[in-house]
């Protein structure tokens, strides 16, 4: 049976195109059907698909995504503030928000791959990475930025919801919603 550990290692190196997708499923089926299992790093390495380097390469990368800590709570709450003020500015649909989160979890629980949720809908092509700056920038400091001369505006004192003038071009602004705490 193959493990979570050897499918990340096959995707580290199928990511690094030192295999394409048909050598790592023989790799796979191979360590799968030998008696003892093999790990899959030596099976590449025997049928010279890697060299040693890269198999310390590959090991390496594997070691450091694998300490890398899971989304913790306080990080998850950021993010779940993150997809509402996303639908708030219309930047996303709910549904876009939804897709990104799954694809989130699915990245944590099948590939031990921990990214943020602005991270994940930027690689979805949901948002741009403006928008997540945008989106971050106001999470942290209550600044919003003008859609039209991208001048930043303090709206920490403003109430959510409140439309104003952009201090620059005096476009119309609106303060977004902020998310309750509880969240």
């Amino acid at each position: 049976m193959v493990h979570d550990e050897e499918i990340l290692f096959g995707k580290i190196a199928l990511d690094l195109g030192y295999l394409d997708s048909h050598q790592l499923a023989e790799c796979l089926a191979e360590q799968d059907t030998t008696p003892p299992p093999h790990l899959l790093g030596t099976i590449m390495l025997r049928r010279g698909l890697i060299d040693r380097n890269r198999l310390r390469e590959l090991l390496e990368i594997q070691k450091q995504l694998r300490n890398k800590p899971a989304v913790a709570p306080d990080e998850r709450q950021s993010d779940i503030r993150f997809g509402y003020l996303a639908i708030e500015n219309g930047f996303m649909s709910q549904k876009e928000v939804i897709e990104s989160v799954k694809e989130q979890t699915r990245l944590a629980r099948n590939q031990h791959l921990f990214f943020r949720l602005g991270e994940v809908c930027v690689h979805l092509g949901h948002l741009e990475k403006r928008q997540v700056d945008e989106i971050l920038e106001f999470q942290q400091h209550g600044i919003t930025r003008c859609h039209v001369c991208h001048q930043a505006a303090d709206v920490k004192n403003i109430s959510s919801g409140k439309t104003f003038s952009c201090p620059t071009c005096e476009n119309p602004m609106r303060v977004p919603n902020r998310v309750p705490s509880a969240l």
